[in-house]
């Protein structure tokens, strides 16, 4: 089965929740309405096209006649994306809650676990790439070697962890940067926000959805 596109994810994620709170699926205005669609036309074209992957059916002809098939209903997990984190030099870390995105169950290891979009090239060598979504487990301690999002005086960013002695070293996976040191009691706050579990990559087009496990 083909897997859907970002915009399709969100599309079906919507659907998704709309039915199970509702009862019944949302039309193709209420649709376009929740994306901020003045035409209805992008979002039958999106339609159109998870039905062609074999994620959406449509039961009969009326206007709340389609339903979710790619992801069964018991299995299904929603997810939040939460702002952006950056894989380079830290920077403002997590906003609000910018949409939610739909998972398998066994994708998502524990309550509370969201997506961080990942920004520059400091994790490349370990396949975590710019733009790149990172499944993070929420959890305040680490063992040496996991990938976690920190923050560093109020800012984020998602390095490799490790500890020697009173130092805390992040590293990233890229020959051409440099870790970070942290010495005890050189930066007001640091804390660990949780570790990565998975990276989601999403491609706009046919080529499917890619996801690598962190653990």
């Amino acid at each position: 089965m083909v897997k859907p596109t970002e915009k399709q994810a969100s599309i079906l994620s919507f659907i998704s929740k709309y039915a199970q709170s509702t009862g019944y699926p949302p039309t193709i205005r209420e649709i376009a309405d929740e994306f901020g669609l003045a035409s209805t036309k992008s979002v039958k074209t999106q339609l159109d096209a998870l039905k062609k992957k074999g994620l959406l059916r449509r039961k009969g002809r009326g206007a709340r006649a389609i339903e979710v098939i790619g992801i069964r209903r018991g299995n299904a997990k929603t997810v939040p994306v939460v702002g952006r984190i950056p894989a380079g030099l830290p920077s403002l870390a997590i906003e609000d809650v910018e949409r939610e995105v739909l998972l398998d169950r066994s994708m998502v290891p524990a309550e509370g676990c969201f997506l961080l979009r990942v920004r520059g090239e400091s994790m490349v060598e370990e396949s975590i790439l710019d733009g790149d979504y990172a499944l993070v487990k929420p959890q305040p301690v680490a063992e040496n070697g996991d990938t976690v999002v920190a923050m560093l005086d109020g800012e984020a960013t998602l390095k490799r962890f490790y500890k020697e002695g009173d130092r805390i070293i992040l590293k990233p996976a890229n020959k051409n940067m440099k870790p970070i040191v942290i010495e005890r009691g050189e930066v007001a706050e640091f804390k660990i926000v949780g570790k990565v579990v998975a990276v989601l990559r999403f491609f706009e087009g046919p080529n499917p959805a890619k996801v690598s496990r962190g653990d």
